[in-house]
């Protein structure tokens, strides 16, 4: 007999590529192209906050952000000196913990005999908020709270 589900450490390999792994090996064209459009906006403000430059032949709307008709890639790069980088650092990596997590909780449930699709993976656990002297990132774990430094 066989069965028409997808084994548990698939579903879990191909969630992190899809989050995590090269676009080009896991996201459609369509995706692709919706990413980079997502890329050029987000770009407006990371430039503006000092976080990243344009690279030399960046085609730029008269404005002076990065046009939509982009051709050169990469056409930013990284400010390393910002001190928004370090926390910017501490958000990638506590997506990915968390995402890490949820996987590797649900897998151990299914060895313990839940059933596969029974899931309840954590959202929303990571917040970037004002504070008092500049901004404070914060995480949600297992009912515990870290906090990251404040940068300012």
């Amino acid at each position: 007999m066989r069965c028409n589900y997808r084994c548990p450490f698939d579903v879990a390999l191909t969630e992190l590529k899809r989050g995590w792994g090269p676009h080009q090996q896991v996201l459609s064209d369509i995706m692709i192209e919706r990413e980079r459009q997502r890329l050029i906006a987000s770009s407006h403000d990371m430039y503006d906050a000092g976080l990243i430059t344009y690279t030399e032949g960046a085609k730029l709307s008269p404005v002076g952000y990065l046009s939509t008709t982009q051709s050169v890639w990469p056409c930013c790069d990284w400010i390393y000196e910002s001190p928004l980088l370090e926390l910017l650092n501490y958000v990638a990596e506590w997506e990915i913990e968390s995402a890490l997590d949820a996987l590797t909780t649900w897998l151990d449930d299914i060895d313990r005999g839940s059933k596969p699709s029974e899931r309840d993976d954590p959202k929303y656990c990571v917040r970037l908020c004002e504070a008092d002297h500049g901004l404070a990132l914060f995480r949600w774990k297992q009912g515990s709270m870290k906090r990251a430094k404040v940068a300012e």
